[in-house]
Parts: structure tokens; C-alpha cells; sequence
């Protein structure tokens, strides 16, 4: 492969992805991320400017989710750390490549003890805030902003500890109630639809219908028996 292969834009992909992996915590991938990054630095002609905007951003992006895991971030970087002083120092790309595998794994192998620790309280949490406010407008994107954390990050270790998706376990727990409600009340199906968080009643229909293999008129018709 020439320098004439590789353009700006191919590096700003590379970037973007060991951002991802970052923000994502995941860290079965970032070190293989990172260095096909640095490999494909060393066959462009790249500026040594560019590259040090790429590592001033992975770096501000590991600072960032440290933080949100309410982590150390000394545990990554020595203690004291100055980027703009260590960017300095290291002047060339072989350098700041040198530099940058250990931190990377360093931050891979802290991450994945914090967030370890952490998911199984997290996930705990959400199930508890969803069983008191399934009737609320929820959704993955809300309930992340609530707790602090990625939505994709969150939809993954959703699925590893509960074993569905969110969307499916909020279906299953709105149906359930409105299963309930069906027994006790004379409410009519719209009402108990919108009462257990469903806003269009054709929707609640077809999510009825998949979770209990059934219609709530079945339901309704046992209690009049």
C-alpha cells in the first residue's frame, strides 16, 4: 500500500472508530482499532499536527469515560499528566505511537475492571426505575441520559444481564400490567393501552398480540364468565 492510498478522510474514519470504542467501553476492540489507526498513519503523509489532534482527542475521550465511571484517571495516566507537555515531548509519530499502545491498553485493562463492577448495580438500577415508570414515555436514549451513560453501551449490557433488549422487557412489563388492570377494572382497552405507557392503541394491539399470543378481548371475556 503507497502514502497516495491513504487520505485525510481514511484517518478521520480510523479516529472516529477508536472514539467509538471509547465512548463504548468497548474494550475487546480499541487496541485492534487503535492500531490499525497508526498503521495506516505510517503509510500516509499525514501531518505530525494531524496525528497529534487525533491523540489529543482518544485521550480527552478515555478522561471523559474515566470520569463517567467515576474512575481514576491517574490509574491510565501518571499522575500530574500534561497532555500538551507530553504531545511536546514526544515530537514524532513513532514516538506518540510508543506512547499510546501502553495507555491504551492500560485504559482498556482499567475499564473493563470499573465497568465490570459496575454493570451488574446499573443494570439493577434500571430494572427498578422501569418497574416504577414503565408507564412513562421511556426509551433507551432517555433512560441513558438518566443514569449517565452510552445508549449503545447500555443497550448491549442490557441484553448480556437481562437477556432481551430493552425494548422487549419495557413490552413485556407493560403488558403484564395491562394484563392486570384487565382483570380488575372496567376500564376500556384504550384507556389501559395509554394507562401502562402505550400512546397508540393499534401498536398496544400488536404488542399484546406477540407477548401472550392473544388478544385482551380473551381476557375481558373470562371475566365476564
Amino acid at each position: 500500500m503507497t502514502t497516495n492510498n491513504i487520505d485525510k478522510s481514511s484517518i478521520r474514519y480510523e479516529v472516529d472508530e477508536v472514539l467509538r470504542c471509547v465512548d463504548e467501553y468497548d474494550t475487546d476492540t480499541i487496541a485492534m482499532r487503535s492500531g490499525d489507526l497508526f498503521s495506516k498513519i505510517r503509510l500516509s503523509d499525514i501531518s505530525e499536527a494531524v496525528v497529534k489532534d487525533a491523540v489529543i482527542e482518544i485521550i480527552i475521550q478515555m478522561e471523559k469515560v474515566i470520569r463517567e465511571l467515576h474512575g481514576d484517571i491517574s490509574e491510565v495516566l501518571e499522575k500530574d499528566f500534561s497532555l500538551y507537555k507530553k504531545l511536546s515531548e514526544e515530537g514524532t509519530i513513532y514516538k506518540l505511537e510508543e506512547w499510546m499502545r501502553p495507555v491504551i491498553d492500560r485504559f482498556s485493562a482499567y475499564i473493563a475492571v470499573i465497568n465490570g463492577n459496575r454493570s451488574n448495580v446499573l443494570i439493577g438500577s434500571i430494572l427498578c426505575y422501569i418497574t416504577e415508570n414503565y408507564n412513562q414515555d421511556l426509551s433507551l436514549k432517555s433512560i441513558s441520559k438518566n443514569f449517565y451513560v452510552n445508549p449503545s453501551y447500555l443497550g448491549q449490557q442490557f441484553k448480556k444481564e437481562v437477556g432481551e433488549t430493552f425494548n422487549e422487557y419495557l413490552s413485556k412489563i407493560r403488558i403484564e400490567n395491562a394484563k392486570k388492570l384487565l382483570k380488575i377494572t372496567d376500564l376500556k382497552v384504550y384507556q389501559i393501552a395509554e394507562k401502562v405507557g402505550f400512546k397508540d392503541i393499534r401498536y398496544f394491539y400488536k404488542v399484546y398480540k406477540k407477548c401472550t399470543g392473544d388478544q385482551p378481548s380473551t381476557i375481558r371475556a373470562a371475566k365476564c364468565k
